[in-house]
């Protein structure tokens, strides 16, 4: 009888199956033809579902691919008009560096070389095509002129009408019309390229006034004689439907390209969350209900029925935040509206620009394989006190009766964006500096604060104008104390007094038109306008308006404590990201513990995306044959539920990685000295060491049964997420492999200690045959004070031995793995797997065997370098910090790290297994 149904629901006949095969010896098939013969395909189709993982692995090269295509072979953009001018535009008026130009081309014409060939007499011209990308860029960090690039050089080759989808807000449409006009000659303006001669030019369909956007009634004419058309437009339910009526049959011939800005913004199919567009005025509504005008479901529709007008299309989607994009479902169509907008042809992860201060910069993150040491962050984050967030943005049931207050720390924000302007102008020579505070998304309590702000404004500029002496002195002493400390780290040469920026701020208050503090929402009448002061100070105070797309220029101070649950949400927040690397030190970010600890997370998270895209070029594999997955986070939602599309929870194999703990509750000695039992507990438990190894005498004990290792694992304490270092889940982890398929059933375990010597600290185990071991040095982050960084010594690529995941193999797998890194490091770079000299090693673990590495710490350890601080204020008492590092071979085998991810554009994917 075949009754394979839901495999889950032979979950428990497959374990016992399982347990009678470990104990008779006989083998699956045998074992269920004896007990269950009935549903053997039911079982079989289980044990089928649960080997299905997502195999980890480094990833190496930069696109996951649909294409290049043919036609690029013969085409070089470089001889097109639009794009030659803007390359010389941005080369001798703007003053880019080469390299950034460079780089601009070369990325720009790798995503043209994604897209079908336009021109009608090409050889690999096509009656009708369909092309849907996305390219992944970072929050701030040049989307807006990788597109501009992309269009010059698409139209160049014979696209004949862009249509630019920009954000839901006239502020940011306008701001993208105007930079588009400027850049691609649609203007005759000196600030720009100047206009392009008649056989180059552009017709700009739509203009750069806050009420440019597209008008019913224009007559398209230009279109129809050939002349290339460019529209701007907002991601409203009545705009999208006046484009989509006014495209009749002769215009859905043209080659169209269409640029989805903030693509993840409104385009996703969704009902969405009315909080979020709490500051749209009135003036963006139009023919549909209020409810309609931005409601995603909507516009999602709108975009695809506009989309499907044409025979020969590319939609090309860019964001910083790609969680919901990747979460459509990629077979997703209706009748209605057609074909959704999965990103199906190619997805496009821009590398990360140089001079780019991004959430990995500023907050650093933890370390990820093959790297010796986490990134640290910079020291530019001060933190506002949780007692200070309801003063700030109160609790719902607070809101009738609130009253906003500038707290302590949002005057130190205040004086710090007065010195940072100050000492910036003095560096560079004057130019603009801005300050952003956002606390709440709703405009009444933003109202409220700007109220209470702009009088500390007033009062602050009284007192220097005509009484300054206190607070001269009092931003004397904060430039000394915080400023020069900081300065001094990067470039001794940068470092100034207070005497030498003091006219600086006589400038800043002395000059008030050079001075303006905004209110940016739906019911201020303030315009953000940049243009008008090359030197202008500008302090805003916003929610929505200011956290999509909008282009904060010399952002320098930012307070920010408006908490969110979702990763595209913070991510989109995060404004100060962006290049300010000639004045990065004077910057600085005042925001809470609990937003630094997510935003450390979230830098995880981009990461091993990017990671994962470029591992999938290197695999020759496109999105609709993969699913790229999303790290998750215990308190956090990669986007809002009701964005979540095709997403689903799947498991993440262990196979080959390395795990380490990094963060300790350094403050609760309970907890600590719960953690010196437990391994003391292990140590004595396993009698004389089999080897000793190096200079200091390591001791190495071999062939250690799977459930001592689990035992051990389930009585420590760990204070990360499953998503790093979960005790419980990896012993979890090593019972299924051990149980089920006969996998780590033996371990290596070792102390990791420092040489022996009386003066040092030292850590008895109550081993008998090891004796009291000299603990290691490990201070912990300033950025993080829960944590060290980093605990594993690594191989150096001249000497695997030195690593400590070379515990317990044999000289030759040692020599084994050298030769592989070696060999993977000599191919070209497209060609490399990116091997590290980590994951050589653990590849030549057996299968059979874990390494387990215990590291006792010195409650003494000092801190070394700027960017850390000692262990603890006041060692004394304290009992040593036990840390614990795990090493595992590669397999295939079940896993339990938990992601979420979209859908594959295939019926099954192997690999994804559902969350038990």
């Amino acid at each position: 009888m075949n009754l394979v149904g839901n495999p889950e629901q032979f979950r428990e006949q497959a374990h016992v199956v399982r347990s009678y095969s470990a104990t008779s010896g006989k083998g699956l098939d045998e074992s269920i033809d004896l007990l269950y013969p009935e549903i053997k395909d039911g079982i079989l189709s289980y044990f089928a579902a649960e080997q299905k993982v997502t195999t980890f692995a480094k990833p190496g090269a930069v696109v996951v691919p649909g294409g290049p295509l043919p036609w690029i072979k013969d085409y070089d953009p470089s001889g097109g008009y639009l794009w030659s001018t803007l390359h010389r535009y941005l080369s001798t008026r703007k003053h880019w560096h080469p390299e950034t130009v460079d780089d601009l081309d070369y990325w720009s014409t790798k995503i043209l070389s994604y897209i079908e060939d336009p021109k009608d007499d090409s050889p690999h011209a096509k009656d009708e095509f369909r092309v849907a990308g996305l390219v992944l860029g970072y929050v701030q960090s040049g989307k807006t002129a990788n597109f501009t690039a992309l269009i010059a050089k698409a139209v160049d080759r014979g696209y004949k009408l862009v249509i630019v989808l920009s954000g839901i807000h006239n502020s940011l449409r306008a701001q993208t019309q105007r930079r588009l006009d400027l850049e691609l000659g649609l203007v005759d303006d000196p600030k720009g390229v100047g206009r392009a001669p008649k056989e180059y030019a552009m017709w700009n369909i739509t203009q750069s006034t806050t009420t440019g956007d597209f008008q019913p009634g224009t007559d398209a004419a230009p279109l129809r004689t050939g002349m290339p058309g460019l529209m701007v437009v907002k991601k409203n339910a009545t705009v999208l439907n006046r484009v989509k009526e006014w495209l009749d049959d002769d215009l859905t011939d043209l080659p169209v390209l269409i640029i989805d800005d903030e693509s993840d913004q409104a385009t996703i199919d969704t009902q969405y969350d009315s909080s979020f567009y709490s500051d749209l005025s009135s003036a963006d509504q139009g023919d549909f209900s209020p409810e309609k005008e931005l409601d995603p479901s909507t516009i999602n529709g709108l975009i695809r029925e506009l989309v499907g007008k044409f025979k020969r299309v590319t939609y090309v989607a860019y964001t910083a935040t790609p969680f919901a994009n990747i979460f459509i479902d990629p077979n997703a169509s209706t009748s209605t509206h057609g074909q959704d907008l999965y990103p199906g042809n190619f997805i496009i992860s821009l590398p990360r620009p140089g001079a780019y201060i991004g959430a990995e910069k500023i907050f650093g993150r933890p370390s990820i394989d093959g790297e010796e040491a986490p990134l640290p962050g910079m020291d530019v984050i001060r933190h506002i006190p949780a007692e200070e967030v309801p003063l700030l943005a109160p609790k719902k049931k607070d809101e009738p009766d609130w009253v906003p207050m500038v707290t302590p720390t949002l005057r130190s924000a205040f004086s710090d964006w007065i010195l940072a302007s100050a000492a910036k102008a003095e560096r560079l020579h004057g130019g603009m500096s801005s300050m952003l505070i956002h606390t709440s998304h709703k405009t009444n309590l933003q109202n409220l604060l700007f109220g209470e702000l702009s009088a500390h404004v007033k009062r602050i500029r009284q007192e220097w104008l005509y009484d300054r002496q206190d607070l001269r002195r009092t931003l004397a002493e904060r430039w000394e104390a915080d400023f020069v400390p900081v300065i001094s780290a990067y470039d001794l040469g940068n470092v100034r007094t207070f005497d030498q920026i003091e006219p600086y701020i006589e400038q800043f208050f002395e000059h008030s038109s050079s001075f303006e503090l905004i209110a940016l929402n739906s019911t201020s009448k303030d315009v953000l306008d940049y243009e008008k002061d090359d030197n202008l100070n500008v302090l805003l105070l916003g929610g929505n308006r200011l956290s999509r797309g909008l282009t904060i220029e010399d952002l320098t101070v930012s307070y920010f404590c408006r908490n969110a649950n979702n990763y595209d949400t913070l991510l989109q927040m995060g404004r100060w990201f962006g290049y300010r690397a000639k004045y990065a030190d004077l910057t600085r970010l005042w925001t809470t513990k609990d937003l630094v600890a997510k935003f450390r997370h979230l830098s995880l998270v981009e990461e091993e995306l990017r990671d994962e895209i470029k591992m999938y070029e290197r695999d020759g594999l496109t999105p609709r044959q993969v699913a790229p997955k999303v790290r998750t986070h215990p308190a956090m939602l990669a986007t809002a539920k009701n964005r979540m599309g095709s997403a689903e929870q799947v498991e993440q194999t262990y196979s080959g990685r390395q795990l380490q703990t990094v963060r300790f509750l350094l403050e609760d000695s309970d907890w600590l000295e719960q953690n010196l039992a437990t391994a003391s507990t292990l140590i004595q438990s396993l009698q004389e060491p089999h080897a000793r190894r190096g200079s200091s005498q390591q001791p190495i004990w071999q062939d250690v049964p799977w459930a001592t290792v689990v035992g051990f694992l389930q009585n420590f304490n760990s204070a990360q997420e499953a998503s790093s270092f979960d005790s419980a889940t990896i012993a979890s982890y090593i019972q299924k492999m051990a149980m089920r398929h006969s996998e780590l059933t033996h371990w290596t375990v070792s102390i990791v200690h420092g040489q022996y010597d009386d003066t040092q600290y030292t850590v008895d185990f109550g081993n008998e045959y090891v004796g009291p071991v000299t603990a290691m040095t490990r201070s912990r982050l300033k950025s993080d004070d829960l944590s060290i960084g980093v605990l594993m010594n690594p191989a150096t690529s001249s000497n695997f031995k030195v690593g400590d995941e070379s515990v317990g193999l044999t000289d030759e797998q040692v020599a084994a793995a050298e030769d592989r890194y070696a060999k993977d490091q000599s191919l070209p770079e497209a060609e490399r797997a990116n091997i590290t000299s980590g994951y050589a090693l653990r590849e030549q673990r057996d299968k059979r065997e874990g390494l387990l590495l215990i590291y006792p710490i010195s409650p003494y350890s000092k801190a070394t370098t700027k960017n850390r601080q000692d262990l603890f204020d006041e060692p004394d008492g304290k009992p040593p910090v036990i840390g614990v590092g795990i090493s595992l071979p590669v397999t295939v085998n079940i896993t339990s790290v938990p992601y979420v991810r979209g859908r594959s554009g295939l019926t099954s994917v192997a690999g994804d297994v559902p969350n038990e």
